[in-house]
């Protein structure tokens, strides 16, 4: 859905009112307030992904997750612009706040298996920095020793030891960048919001 929308942004509008018909279960017929929200994920494999809440104006009830990103996909492909719906103020403030608490509780449960995830990617991560590390490392000191033992020019012994030491310096700098990947952000923005009328054929 992303996707679409980078390549569509005109049809992202900040406030609008919608109309959609679906043709799968799980949604009953009615108005809805939707929340849209861009998540920016800091960590080992950063990107961005939407997510959207959507709230049954009548009871306040929350679509799950799922079917949250199947109406957010029809809105998108499928939607109409609807007249005017009048919902009010009170009913807007108390369900932008229930969104704003539906959506903390599952960036929540997604850090949580981000970080199992992310853990992994920086332990692969540090192994092969690690391997190919002492490879070169290896490598040069294997030249350097017989440089010195060959009694070699002191030019090309202090190369070494430069190369040696270049060598060292890197790793830190790679170690260091990876292991900062190890935290992780999710950073959030409401981009869109409106009503959306929706009618099940189903």
């Amino acid at each position: 859905v992303i996707a679409y929308y980078e390549a569509h942004f005109d049809r992202l509008h900040p406030v609008s009112r919608i109309k959609v018909n679906i043709s799968w279960r799980g949604i009953s017929s009615g108005d809805y307030i939707y929340f849209l929200y861009l998540i920016e994920q800091h960590s080992a494999n950063p990107g961005k992904t939407l997510e959207a809440v959507f709230l049954l104006v009548s009871t306040g009830d929350v679509v799950d997750e799922d079917e949250s990103e199947k109406l957010l996909s029809d809105l998108v492909t499928k939607g109409e612009t609807l007249e005017a719906i009048k919902v009010s103020w009170v009913v807007v403030d108390r369900v932008h706040q229930k969104a704003e608490g539906i959506l903390g509780e599952r960036l929540h449960r997604r850090k949580s298996e981000l970080e199992r995830v992310n853990n992994d990617i920086i332990e692969r991560r540090l192994a092969s920095v690690e391997a190919t590390y002492k490879a070169k490392r290896e490598s040069v000191s294997s030249m350097l020793e017989q440089a010195r033992s060959e009694k070699q020019d002191p030019r090309i012994i202090r190369m070494k030891e430069s190369q040696i030491n270049n060598i060292d310096s890197k790793n830190e700098d790679t170690l260091r960048k990876i292991e900062d990947a190890r935290r992780i952000s999710l950073q959030w923005n409401l981009i869109a919001a409106g009503v959306v009328r929706v009618v099940s054929n189903a």
